[in-house]
């Protein structure tokens, strides 16, 4: 092989090793997937943040990471569900239909309505 041939196959290695493998970097800014036949919660409006799955509610946000509450959801069920802006489900009382996303103030606990307490 021919040293100028040799120079431009090391030049070519070179280039591939140092691209940067921008398509296995995640968007940071981009929403979480919401699960099918999942409430989901987020930490900031419009369904980005932290995020936080339901089937079956919780009394307190904070207990899955959202100790400010959710300012965001998904209804990916079948049901309706029960949100309030207070643990223990207390507070202000939020119902959000099946399918429909929405904006809140902190909502800090939930239920789905298929619980006696919703």
């Amino acid at each position: 092989m021919s040293v100028m041939r040799r120079g431009a196959v090391l030049a070519a290695a070179l280039v591939l090793v140092a691209a940067p493998a921008a398509a296995a970097v995640p968007d940071r800014g981009a929403a979480q997937p919401c699960a099918i036949e999942h409430f989901c919660l987020y930490s900031r409006g419009q369904q980005e943040g932290a995020m936080a799955s339901y089937t079956k509610g919780t009394r307190d946000t904070a207990l899955q990471n959202l100790p400010k509450g959710g300012w965001s959801a998904w209804n990916r069920t079948s049901e309706y569900w029960c949100l309030w802006t207070k643990p223990d489900y207390e507070g202000t009382k939020y119902g959000l239909n099946p399918g429909d996303k929405f904006d809140f103030t902190a909502i800090r606990s939930l239920l789905p309505s298929s619980d006696f307490r919703c």
